[in-house]
């Protein structure tokens, strides 16, 4: 690469950077699309982008084994309470288990895990 070219190239790009930062800070953007008429009002027809309502929670926590039932009583205390008051909330709950033993599983703790997840109506278990 010669030395004056790449100069020209890095002045010109310098150059096409510092103009989209001007032009952009003459219109500036808004998170939300432009509707209405302009005046900053909303009619009835639209929803005010301020007071529109979240339709959707999602919560992830990690506990242990030994704070399993503790952690799952705050839950249901202090999350899944406050869901089930709002009128029309659909709640599912997914329990992810991920165990790992440096010495691996023995064949009868994999029977058996996976016997008791079948019951228990497990969607999907495997073992690595």
């Amino acid at each position: 690469m010669k030395p004056d070219i790449v100069e020209a190239q890095l002045s010109k790009e310098r150059a096409e950077a510092e103009a989209k930062k001007a032009a952009d800070a003459a219109n500036p953007t808004t998170p939300y699309p432009a509707t209405g008429s302009g005046s900053g009002e909303t009619t009835a027809n639209e929803e005010d982008p301020k007071t529109a309502k979240r339709t959707r929670f999602i919560g992830h926590v990690e506990t242990d084994s030994t704070r399993f039932f503790r952690s799952t009583d705050d839950i249901e205390k202090e999350i899944l309470k406050h869901l089930n008051l709002a009128t029309g909330t659909k709640v599912k709950i997914t329990i992810h288990i991920e165990a790992t033993n440096q010495d691996g599983f023995s064949q009868d703790t994999e029977r058996t895990l996976k016997e008791n997840g079948r019951t228990l109506g497990f969607g999907n278990m495997e073992f690595e």
